[in-house]
């Protein structure tokens, strides 16, 4: 009897001891999973839509996809369930390694490492330049080795930059060629490109940049499109409405005057080394690291502590354009402009790796924690705090949707604030984010990207770890509550989404409101 007792007591000695080691091992799987939820090289933000590109190479969107953005041989929204985040979100099939992704309004391009360029989502104008308007991206057997390249001759695109209808490219050679809508000549150029497979190639000209100019960075708005060119200095052109294109005036540069007119008056001795377009305003980070803003300006999105455009008038730009006021003894290492077009807002990365965001905030895309804009009033720019983001956490890249940003982190993993709807988040629901303090901080989750959704969940002492009841999917993926907001905030209708999950007017464009001269 004793040889059986203690035969028991050393088999319950050992299980539990084996069962303490796998538990524990258990949580280390977790912890270190979790440490890797979205390890990333690059983030860009449509609309309604994010990419990352993942340090392993795979291309993942998510978000809205009515218009096949996503890459993914449907029109699925993604990124709204849980059971739709790491794992559980496809990866877009390219047919091969990506180099560089950027993202316009309703469509997503893709330089691949043979150096071709692939563009899908919306192309009723031609945008993914292909030669057709069909869309690319929201049926099966779209992707993937069936990809149409751009056809740009025998150069190839080294820099991407896409705007709401219409896609430009710095070439190897340092021209800059555009495709898509020309309504309001941001293509730089003079015709219709992108829609007919005889307006490609080597029939796609080129925009004149000046005698002997070529472009070493890139940016495109909602209508208008920059460029900083060889010497440093800023050159552009399409809509100027608001005097996005500092000219000093409200006149549209068109083909064939670009090349001649002047540049953008930054200045004295003052030159551009990042630059970045919003729906209808412009900013550029200089050579002495201050950051100027000109266009539009009805929330605060220039930074100046009014909402007076600047840029549209003379006397408006050069010395007269003071810089942003990043706090003191901070400057920008870059900046992005949001795509919403009706309610702007800019972000900056500081020299901090902290990151500021100022305009309008009726969705907590500022990060502060409330939904008031900032920027547009005397004094809130010198109160501007950073985005809190988690104790310790810095950033290196950041991008700006309609009114949701995404950052990767100085661990490259993801975070994302603002307006949720379609899910572009990529938290696994359609709540917003950053309008509430208690959802910024340590409690604004990491976007995961590359892991089972069970081990997003924080690791606990439990020797079950049972999944939680938010991996389970319903058959109908009918919205959550989340998306109904309270009285007092009701959002806008820019952004107000229908039962259909039609894109309201202000994100897609109709195909009957694209003539509209007026923005």
């Amino acid at each position: 009897m004793k040889r059986i007792l203690l035969v028991v007591c050393a088999f319950v000695v050992i299980f539990g001891v084996c069962a303490v080691s796998l538990r524990e091992r258990t949580e280390v799987t977790a912890v270190t999973a979790a440490s890797r939820m979205s390890e990333s090289t690059q983030i860009t933000l449509g609309s309604d839509h994010s990419c990352a590109l993942l340090t392993s190479g795979v291309l993942k969107c998510w978000g809205a996809n009515n218009q096949g953005q996503l890459g993914l041989g449907n029109t699925n929204d993604y990124g709204d369930d849980m059971s739709e985040t790491g794992t559980g979100l496809p990866a877009v099939n390219l047919n091969q390694a990506v180099k560089s992704v950027h993202a316009g309004y309703h469509h997503t391009c893709a330089i691949r490492n043979d150096h071709s360029t692939v563009c899908w989502g919306l192309n009723y104008w031609g945008e993914l330049g292909i030669g057709t308007r069909v869309n690319v991206g929201d049926s099966v057997g779209q992707m993937g080795s069936a990809l149409i390249p751009v056809d740009l001759g025998t150069n190839y695109a080294t820099t991407l930059s896409a705007g709401l209808e219409f896609t430009c490219a710095i070439l190897n050679t340092g021209e800059v060629k555009c495709w898509g809508d020309n309504t309001y000549g941001q293509l730089g150029v003079s015709g219709v490109h992108g829609s007919a497979s005889d307006t490609m190639g080597t029939n796609l000209p080129a925009v004149d940049l000046g005698s002997g100019r070529t472009a070493k960075a890139l940016a495109t708005g909602k209508k208008h499109a920059c460029a900083i060119l060889d010497n440093d200095t800023v050159k552009c052109w399409g809509t100027n409405t608001y005097g996005q294109l500092g000219s000093g005036d409200t006149i549209s540069q068109f083909y064939p005057i670009i090349g001649t007119y002047p540049t953008v008056d930054l200045g004295t001795g003052r030159t551009a080394k990042a630059i970045t377009a919003g729906s209808f305003h412009t900013c550029a980070i200089l050579d002495n690291d201050t950051l100027k803003c000109w266009g539009f300006n009805a929330s605060g999105q220039l930074g100046t502590g009014s909402t007076q455009n600047l840029g549209d008038a003379s006397g408006e730009m050069g010395d007269y354009l003071l810089a942003v006021n990043l706090g003191t003894d901070r400057t920008a290492v870059a900046v992005a402009a949001s795509k919403r077009g009706d309610l702007d807002y800019t972000c900056a990365i500081l020299d901090d790796a902290t990151i500021k965001c100022w305009g309008a905030n009726d969705f907590g895309q500022l990060g502060q924690g409330d939904g008031d804009n900032r920027g547009d009033s005397a004094g809130e720019m010198t109160a501007l705090a950073a985005v809190n983001l988690g104790t310790g956490m810095t950033v290196t890249a950041l991008d700006v949707g309609a009114a949701h940003n995404c950052v990767i982190l100085t661990s490259t993993n993801i975070k994302c604030f603002g307006h949720g709807n379609n899910g572009k988040l990529g938290n696994g629901s359609v709540a917003e984010l950053g309008k509430s303090s208690i959802t910024m901080g340590n409690n604004l989750p990491t976007v995961n990207l590359d892991i089972a959704p069970v081990l997003t969940a924080t690791p606990t002492r439990s020797s079950t770890k049972t999944p939680s009841k938010t991996l389970t999917r319903s058959k109908t993926k009918t919205p959550t509550k989340t998306l109904t907001r309270s009285k007092t905030k009701t959002p806008t209708k820019t952004l107000t989404r229908s039962k259909t999950k039609t894109p309201t007017k202000t994100l897609t464009r109709s195909r009957t409101a694209t003539k509209i001269k007026t923005p």
